[in-house]
């Protein structure tokens, strides 16, 4: 992996993916969810051909369409630069409509009349306080599809509690196995459980679709975040309800495995490692040039290598320091031996790997240019991927076009933007007070630990990418 060959030029296969038509092509949705889980449902269908409409309020624009702005520029209209938003909403449209109140609540009914599918990630009082629940919605609507996505469900005695991904992993079970012994818990570094909600949402959807072509009838999808989070507890609840073990946390390790992440030449460098068995131990052995560890008796099996595992570490450890760790996974991977170097952002987006088989897709950032942004839909089909369709609307952007298509005049239009229902209202994005704290302060992250280093060279590396996936 170097700089200088990212994004393969050579895509024969995938370009049968540029003009092809979606699978969901037609079909409708519209979008009233907020910050990651709800957009990720969103995003996926958009990217499978659905014209998605993103319905924001006048005084609410999409949650951090002000996070982590491109070129980290606050001037101008910063909030159409969110590289947060771009991701979760790339290929959707934008309506501004006040659904709060009467006239608005009218007016998306009339979108939900010609609509497939509605998303939403609120608490459950708040959409039935303006009775777009589905209980209220669905005699008038008997064909729509609504995905509701939360942190507890829509039923339970916690269905009302307020969530985020940093409070469902604790909450699945996870945090508790997720550290060092006899230190607090660790959370993972990004919000696990809003993707994973938004992914098994996005297979509800499509079932529910698959359902309505059989019974005519649309569903309501009810996505608890903590239920989709708990499935990767994995054997640790099974281990506690059928043998009543409670694991503690283990840090990189995990009995009868050699595992861990050593950390190897060059900065911020580490190969993760996890051999299994005897035969993998030999085989990782011989590979760092030390074949005798395999017949020490310190080593003999799994039972006595857990014994021992800080002997190995350091030898490991030893071992790891004397090489890149590309170097040192190519040839533990070449000796059969599970390895991989832990890649930084800057090398995700450069990995060969992933750009063999295009993961990463061109796309616009009004007034910064384009970016590479990551599929949503992982799988390629007959070799050809569902890259997202185009760059993220602006704020408003759409909301004109969608109205006349939903059958409202331009007297109409032009009466409900006048009253404001469905004027954005950007005053909160322009205050000083807003630019200032959605702005990354680089030199304080760096001080503060949560930004390694500033590449200064990012914008030539992004552009050397782009050309070459052209």
């Amino acid at each position: 992996m170097t700089d200088a060959e990212p994004w393969p030029a050579a895509r024969e296969a995938d370009e049968a993916s540029r003009g092809r038509r979606g699978v969901l092509d037609g079909l409708k949705v519209i979008d009233l969810s907020r910050v990651w889980a709800g957009p990720h449902i969103g995003r996926t269908l958009a990217d499978l051909g659905a014209d998605v409409v993103k319905v924001e309020r006048p005084h609410l624009p999409g949650t951090l369409r002000s996070g982590f702005l491109a070129g980290n520029d606050p001037t101008g209209a910063y909030w159409n630069r969110s590289l947060y938003f771009l991701a979760r909403n790339a290929g959707k449209r934008a309506l501004t409509l006040d659904y709060a109140t009467e006239e608005g609540q009218e007016v998306l009914h009339r979108l939900l009349a010609e609509a497939d599918v509605l998303i939403e990630n609120f608490t459950p009082p708040v959409l039935r306080r303006y009775a777009l629940d589905y209980a209220s919605l669905k005699e008038r609507h008997p064909h729509l599809v609504m995905v509701s996505v939360c942190g507890y469900g829509q039923t339970g005695p916690r269905s009302n509690d307020p969530a985020l991904g940093q409070t469902i992993e604790p909450a699945s079970g996870i945090s508790a196995v997720t550290g060092y012994e006899g230190e607090p818990p660790i959370l993972a570094g990004n919000t696990l459980g809003d993707a994973l909600s938004g992914m098994h949402a996005a297979a509800g959807v499509l079932t529910a679709l698959l359902a309505r072509e059989r019974t005519g009838r649309g569903q309501h999808v009810d996505v608890a975040m903590q239920e989709a989070m708990t499935q990767l507890a994995g054997e640790h609840v099974l281990d506690a309800m059928l043998n009543g073990r409670d694991h503690a946390p283990a840090g990189n390790r995990r009995p009868g495995m050699v595992r861990g992440a050593y950390r190897c030449q060059g900065d911020d460098a580490f190969v993760a490692i996890s051999a299994r068995g005897d035969g993998e131990w030999a085989a990782l052995c011989e590979a760092i040039g030390r074949p005798e560890l395999a017949r020490d008796e310190r080593f003999r099996d799994d039972a006595a290598r857990d014994a021992s595992h800080d002997e190995i570490d350091a030898i490991l450890g030893e071992w790891a320091s004397g090489r890149g760790n590309i170097e040192a996974m190519e040839t533990l991977q070449a000796a059969g031996v599970p390895a991989g170097a832990v890649l930084r952002p800057d090398e995700v987006y450069t990995n060969e790997q992933l750009n063999a088989r295009r993961f990463f897709e061109p796309v616009e950032v009004p007034d910064f240019g384009e970016t590479p942004l990551q599929r949503y839909i992982p799988a390629l089909f007959d070799g050809a991927p569902y890259p997202p369709p185009g760059r993220a609307p602006i704020v408003d952007e759409h909301t004109d076009d969608v109205l006349a298509e939903a059958g409202l005049s331009p007297e109409e239009r032009k009466r409900l933007f006048d009253a404001g229902i469905t004027a954005p209202d950007l005053s909160v994005l322009q205050s000083d007070a807003m630019r200032a704290t959605r702005t990354m302060d680089l030199e304080a992250y760096v001080e503060q630990g949560s930004v390694l280093r500033i590449d200064e060279d990012y914008r030539e590396r992004l552009a050397a990418a782009l050309r070459a996936s052209s």
